[in-house]
């Protein structure tokens, strides 16, 4: 069998969580170990035997993925996933990292923060003593992540000033606190005391392309902080997006109450509502609609969400909208109307939908 395939077999059972046939393919082929990929999907996986197979193979333990965010597998491990449980397989990905050679410290994400800041966004306890027991640095920024408010303010008290400077990554102590998911009343005492040393919740921040607000990353389960913060000062409407992508509609439900604007406009220049119809997140745009967003605002090539649920044979999402005042006549840039995309790109269901909401 050529490596190319044993390689998509190898990767098939990490995906299946099949260690024992990962073991016996990296036993014939220990060269395949030198591929950082597969270290980086078994660590994603939470796969701790195969880890352990791929470091005794000779594996990089701090490789870095390709991708903009330079990954590396303890990140992979320790971020946050809503739907995957901080279990034993992921703090043992955890733990054979870190005896196998892991840098405790190497950045990596899309905001290119250290293993701990990760494990306190992921609410992980156990990581987060696994990580300081094998040396991780904790400074002011890992601190207000960590919601440790002796240390945030011994930090504070020999150097004032890092309450609101920004660290190599252009983001404030204040971004560490309101995105962790540590327990909420010693993030808020965190919180509090960033604030009593100049910090300002109205800061923005550089990330990638665009300048955004802290709120904008903010853990939507943490109300109480988010109304904390709200009060502080923070603008709400960046943190809606965020929010709703959480499906955290007890937040987003705060932040419409404080005035945040369900007509603002994500970085691609659409409106919340045709963000969410163009994923087919149906509970998400029928919040949308339910508080008064409109069904009929345009991106800069003239599309409505209609446009866009057409688009993606969304009849379910046709039938939502017109039901809540989406035009079937707007026309685009191009002068196409949402039932000439459905019929352009064979979207039948909504073409249906769409001629008898047209009549």
């Amino acid at each position: 069998m050529p490596l190319s395939e044993v390689r998509k077999t190898l990767i098939a059972a990490i995906r299946a969580g099949e260690p024992h046939s990962a073991r016996k393919l990296l036993r014939a082929h220990p060269e395949l170990a030198a591929d950082g990929r597969l270290i980086l999907e078994a660590a994603h996986r939470g796969r701790p035997e195969v880890v352990e197979a791929l470091l005794e193979a000779g594996a990089d333990p701090n490789a870095r993925s390709s991708s903009e965010n330079r990954y590396r597998p303890l990140h992979r491990a320790l971020e946050y996933r809503p739907n995957a449980p901080k279990d034993a397989d992921y703090l043992g990905v955890v733990r054979a990292l870190l005896e196998g050679g892991a840098d405790p410290d190497a950045r990596g994400c899309w905001h290119q923060s250290t293993p701990l800041v990760i494990a306190a966004q992921a609410g992980n306890q156990m990581a987060i003593d696994l990580l300081l027991a094998h040396g991780a640095t904790l400074d002011v920024y890992a601190a207000a992540a960590l919601g440790e408010a002796a240390w945030v303010r011994a930090f504070l008290t020999r150097a004032p000033h890092l309450a609101h400077r920004p660290d190599t990554n252009g983001l404030p102590p204040l971004f560490y606190t309101l995105s962790s998911r540590m327990p909420e009343d010693r993030l808020m005492e965190v919180f509090d005391l960033l604030l009593e040393h100049g910090a300002n919740p109205a800061h923005t921040a550089r990330v990638g392309r665009h300048r955004l607000a802290l709120l904008a990353f903010a853990a939507p389960e943490n109300l109480q902080l988010l109304r904390q913060a709200l009060e502080a000062g923070a603008d709400p409407t960046p943190g809606l997006e965020h929010a709703l992508w959480s499906r955290a509609y007890a937040a987003a439900d705060l932040l419409v109450a404080r005035g945040a604007d369900l007509e603002a406009r994500t970085a691609k220049g659409r409106s919340l509502l045709a963000e969410f119809t163009r994923w087919g997140h149906v509970t998400t745009v029928q919040w949308l609609l339910e508080r008064g967003a409109n069904p009929n605002a345009r991106d800069a090539s003239g599309e409505t969400p209609l446009h866009a649920a057409a688009s993606r044979g969304q009849a379910r999402l046709v039938r939502l909208l017109l039901e809540h005042g989406a035009d079937p006549r707007a026309e685009d840039e191009r002068g196409r109307t949402p039932l000439d995309v459905a019929r352009g790109r064979g979207r039948d269901r909504a073409a249906r939908v769409l001629e008898a909401g047209s009549i």
